[in-house]
Parts: C-alpha cells; structure tokens; sequence
C-alpha cells in the first residue's frame, strides 16, 4: 500500500533524491550516518541495502567476498561513481592555522621539559659528618 496515510499524512514513498551531478540515487541510513547509493543495484556493489517495512532504506558494507543476506541487494556506492567528485583541497585557513598552532604549542612544551631538566639534587647543608672522626 503506498500513498498518504489517512492518519498521519505523511508518504509512505521514500523520496527521489538526486545528486548535485544530477543522478538518481538513494539516500540510506548506516549505524551512524546517511549513505548515497547508485539508484541502479550493481552486481559488482560494495554495499547490501534493503528498504525496511516503513520505506526506510537501511545500508551495510560488505567485506570482500560477503554475499548479501535474503532482502538485501548489492549497490554501489554514489561516491565512487559520480562524476563531479571533490577535488583534493588544500585545508581551511581555519585547519591550517589550528595545526600551526597547536605544532608551536607542542614545540614550546618540549623545550619547557628540556630546559627543566633533571631533578635537582638534595641540597647541601654546610654540616660535614666525618664518619673516621667519631671513633
């Protein structure tokens, strides 16, 4: 049954989602975040997804020469074949200028426990015991 529900009003559809090169894709949910996958399922995927009984599709990756389970099909990941991939930036000003920093914090420490040296020896009294003396 798809369409809106009477109670809630809400789709039971997943949505179409497409990327910015303007592909199909599906947007599943991992443990932890959302993955774009190819909307085609690919023999050669990396990934076993299923779309659960409330139209959520759910992701796992698989290991090298893992078949997917019953209700899962393979699919590729979007990353690895879209087109308009990012192109290696240099970091941030932001980044950059927090590893500067946090690089002299790191300098400045070691040269601190360098300069402290070792632990200073007891200190001397000016009372001299002559042990053959006391005899």
């Amino acid at each position: 049954m798809t369409g809106v529900s009477r109670m809630t009003g809400v789709s039971r559809m997943p949505s179409a989602h497409h990327c910015d090169c303007g592909a199909r894709i599906i947007l599943a949910a991992t443990a932890g975040r959302r993955q774009a996958l190819d909307w085609v399922p690919d023999p050669q995927g990396t990934a076993a997804a299923y779309q659960d009984a409330l139209g959520t599709w759910r992701v796992r990756i698989l290991e090298p020469g893992e078949q997917p389970l019953h209700p899962e099909r393979r699919y590729q990941l979007h990353v690895a074949s879209c087109p308009l991939k990012p192109a290696p930036s240099v970091p941030a000003a932001g980044v950059a200028f927090l590893a500067e920093y946090k690089r002299a914090r790191s300098e400045r420490a070691k040269e601190k426990r360098n300069r402290r040296g070792r632990r200073p020896a007891p200190q001397v009294t000016g009372i001299r015991i002559d042990p053959g003396r006391n005899q």
